[in-house]
């Protein structure tokens, strides 16, 4: 009994004993107006105005945390000086790391030595032996460097004899040294680097590159944020064969929902003698909820050499471009509209083209009446003109009934009206007008299986339509069309989903539309089966999708009047592949293919390549390399384009380098 109890009195002196070795931390708290600083440590002496902190140091004060191994705090100078792996951090994640600093705890003006300095919005850091505050956004070093690049051994940095930082303006330095991977690259005795949080006026990487029309080329594009909501890029393009230009893109905010951005092309084709150019840009202003101001121009000087400088060929297969101007008006009976549609013609004669200046009109929506059927009405007019060719005007009207039946699961759409369309073209008035009947109908019907859900939609739609005037005029657009049918479109869609992750596994729309004319006691007159429609689309996996769309048509024994297939897959490894084919009866079948493999996390290879099946021609193909790094990026990429004016291949060489942190345009405010 006497052992079990000596036993017992020892176990408890221990627990004591290893208690009072981990609650020897002292903590104090100070009302230091207008601040409050609180002060935690192995060990605090206070000694008249100084706190003196041993061991385990940690003093927050203001959303900011000092951790140091010592630290002496002089109340009267509101000053703390701090030794051994100390850190300071503040609540933006701004960060200071060194062997010692001295510092003002209300400005934080102070010295750091042996220390880093790190910049958490723009990433950069500063490394001195002596680097000191000198205001709230200003830093002075010595022995220094600089970099963009994150980690302990960054794969690029200046190495300076002096720095001066000034946030939100500029980082200058002298007999600056810049090294990559630690080999000197580069001598300057005089450094300037944008240090800007936020938006950063200056010069963004140039392009270089060499192209077979152009010559050499050289893109130097220089960033100017004149304004919290506004900014501009100017951008100067030298083509030793062709000239130079200039390029003017602007954005901006006029105030919340009115935005916009512009760019201007400009260039002085020495071999040609004249000035080129070309305007592009969109304008939208949301007044309320329910008026809006569209406002796109897109417009250039001279087609064929659009055309041919073009640098993807998605631009240079663009035959039109469209300016408007669009204005609507949305109240409880329907919406008022204005639209100004002025086409540039970039193949055909530009006299022929045929402009909408403007159109004007009001579509109501259904409004209820009895019984549940529903009333609208559209009303337009629309002004035609061209150079050449007949114009005019148009005053369009539809009137109808609408009454639908039935929920999600299968609804049916009944509607009656009549279309009337008035003409005044070239002093001469004519007119079209006919009654319309029409139903439209479709039944959901699914099934689970498991994860996956089957759902078959039938539907159905009918049209009849007669004419009954219908005088011979000008077809501008579809609503110039006014003829005696009948017809039915039948259709069909197929959907597997899988309930878990929300995807689409397959999908099948597959339909056809017959005419029946003239319906007699005998029977149909006519019928007319028109050309089956399809669509599918298969994605087994996530990131690899198959798609095939087509018009086929049974005429001369059966042939594809359309067709395109389309497949992309990409694995977790980054490999992509993409491959298209598309065709067109008697104007177009080409294919369209190319991959992304990357060796690792920093090399990269891409291929891409159209050929053109009907004409047996090689139309583009692009071969790329990127080096990728946190700190840096280069992105090497040789094509070749054919092209077609002046049947000729055109070679084309550029080059891009980024350093990070010297291309952030920041955030746009307003």
């Amino acid at each position: 009994m006497t052992r079990r109890l000596l036993l017992l009195t020892a176990l408890y002196l221990l627990t004591q004993l290893f208690a009072a070795q981990h609650s020897c931390a002292e903590t104090l708290a100070l009302r230091e107006s207008p601040r409050r600083l609180t002060f935690n440590a192995d060990s605090l002496d206070v000694a008249g105005e100084n706190i003196v902190a041993e061991g385990n140091v940690t003093i927050a004060w203001d959303g900011k945390v000092l951790t140091a191994d010592h630290a002496r705090y002089e109340r009267d100078k509101g000053t703390v000086v701090a030794e051994g792996d100390v850190l300071l951090v503040d609540m933006e994640g701004n960060r200071v790391e060194c062997e010692s600093v001295s510092l003002n705890m209300e400005t934080l003006e102070g010295e750091i030595r042996q220390g880093n300095l790190y910049l958490a919005d723009s990433g950069y850091k500063i490394s001195a032996k002596s680097l000191r505050r000198t205001g709230e956004l200003t830093y002075e070093a010595t022995d220094a460097s600089f970099t963009a690049c994150d980690g302990s051994s960054p794969s690029w940095r200046f190495d300076a004899d002096w720095l001066k930082v000034r946030i939100e303006e500029f980082l200058t330095g002298g007999n600056a040294v810049f090294r990559v991977e630690e080999v000197p690259v580069l001598y300057t005795p005089w450094l300037i680097y944008p240090a800007k949080t936020q938006r950063t006026t200056g010069f963004l990487p140039p392009k270089a590159g060499w192209t077979t029309r152009g010559g050499t080329e050289l893109k130097i594009p220089f960033y100017w944020a004149f304004a919290d909501n506004a900014d501009i890029t100017m951008t100067t393009d030298y083509k030793s064969r062709l000239g130079v230009g200039e390029t003017f893109d602007l954005r901006y905010i006029l105030a919340e929902g009115h935005d916009g951005n512009f760019k201007v092309k400009l260039l002085h084709d020495k071999e040609e003698d004249d000035n080129e150019a070309e305007v592009k840009g969109e304008h939208l202003s949301r007044f309320s909820r329910d008026d809006l101001l569209d406002l796109k121009v897109d417009y250039v000087s001279d087609a064929s050499d659009y055309r041919e400088d073009s640098e993807t060929l998605e631009l240079r297969g663009i035959v039109r471009k469209e300016s408007r101007v669009y204005g609507a008006h949305t109240m409880e009976p329907g919406t008022l509209f204005l639209l100004g549609r002025w086409t540039q013609a970039l193949l055909e004669p530009q006299g022929d083209t045929l402009q909408q200046l403007p159109r004007m009109g009001f579509y109501g929506v259904e409004t209820p009446l009895v019984y549940g059927i529903n009333s609208f009405t559209e009303a337009e007019a629309t002004r035609f003109k061209r150079d050449e060719g007949v114009d005019g005007d148009r005053f369009r009207v539809n009137h109808g009934l609408t009454k639908g039946f039935g929920d999600n699961s299968g609804w049916l759409r009944l509607g009656a009206g009549y279309r009337y369309n008035y003409y005044d073209l070239n002093s001469e008035t004519y007119e079209k007008s006919g009654p319309w009947v029409e139903a439209d109908g479709r039944v959901a019907l699914g099934r689970q299986w498991g994860s996956a859900l089957h759902v078959v939609e039938p539907n159905i739609n009918w049209r009849w339509e007669e004419r009954n005037r219908d005088d011979e005029v000008e077809y501008f657009d579809e609503e110039d069309i006014f003829k005696d049918s009948s017809t039915i479109f039948l259709g069909l869609t197929n959907r597997l989903l899988d309930t878990e992750s929300l995807r689409e596994l397959f999908l099948l729309e597959f339909g056809r539309e017959v005419g029946v004319r003239h319906l007699t006691r005998d029977g149909f007159a006519s019928v007319n089966w028109e050309n089956y429609r399809a669509v599918m689309e298969l994605s087994p996996f996530v990131n690899t999708k198959l798609r095939l769309d087509g018009e086929y048509a049974d005429d001369e024994g059966g042939r594809f009047n359309r067709w395109a297939g389309l497949l992309t897959a990409k694995d977790r490894r980054g490999d992509e592949i993409r491959f298209e084919r598309n065709f067109i009866r008697g104007e177009a079948d080409y294919l369209d293919g190319g991959l992304i493999i990357p060796f690792n996390e920093s090399v990269s290879a891409s291929y891409r390549n159209r050929f053109s099946l009907r004409d047996d021609i090689r139309l583009e193909d692009e071969t790329g390399l990127k080096f990728s790094h946190p700190c840096w990026e280069v992105t090497l990429t040789y094509s070749r384009v054919y092209m077609a004016d002046e049947d000729r291949i055109d070679y084309r060489y550029y080059a891009t380098v980024t350093l990070a942190g010297l291309n952030r345009l920041g955030k746009f405010r307003w």
